[in-house]
């Protein structure tokens, strides 16, 4: 089964990559911070900081381990470390640091429109094009751990069960999994 990750900004601290930190360390034309199609930035990445708040009330809330924003996955060490061996060569995993803490960017470059795996009986889109159910040919997806589609402008990331399943048993902290692939989380 495939799941579609989301922050849980319920309960815990969302993250986000300034503008103004990415063109201090990655050059005034990189748009690492706005670009969402897969694209590889290991050849000149910089560490940058990683900022989180809370984006959903006044309450104090923890940092989580795992963390998605704009296409992107955060990994805390110790997510990274529980996770490093199940990601596969579709992703790339860039130092970044909050604080003094050290953290990992996942940028996931696997795309199942690249693998022909858009279900589309399954997709649909209304009259103002926006999607509305999200499916995949599970098989053609079957390979990679983590993946994005052009379906969402890139924007959300999937999983595979067993990836899933590693984050839980490791209860890992700060993400919902969704079966409704096309849905965002209350």
């Amino acid at each position: 089964m495939i799941y579609r990750i989301h922050p849980n900004v319920k309960e815990y601290l969302h993250f986000l990559v300034s503008a103004d930190e990415v063109e201090a360390k990655l050059g005034e034309g990189c748009r690492f911070h706005l670009e969402k199609k897969p694209k590889s930035y290991l050849d000149t990445w910089k560490p940058l900081e990683v900022e989180f708040f809370n984006n959903y009330d006044s309450k104090p809330k923890p940092q989580p381990d795992i963390s998605v924003w704009n296409g992107r996955l955060y990994l805390s060490e110790k997510a990274y470390k529980v996770l490093a061996e199940a990601l596969d060569g579709g992703s790339e995993v860039l130092p970044v640091t909050c604080g003094r803490e050290r953290g990992y960017l996942v940028n996931v470059l696997n795309s199942a429109d690249t693998v022909d795996a858009i279900n589309s009986r399954l997709t649909v889109r209304n009259e103002w094009n926006e999607l509305v159910s999200l499916g995949f040919d599970d098989g053609k997806v079957s390979d990679f751990a983590l993946f994005r589609t052009k379906q969402d402008s890139y924007r959300g990331i999937y999983c595979s069960e067993k990836v899933k399943d590693l984050i839980e048993s490791s209860d890992l902290s700060g993400v919902v999994f969704a079966v409704d692939l096309a849905d965002m989380p209350a």
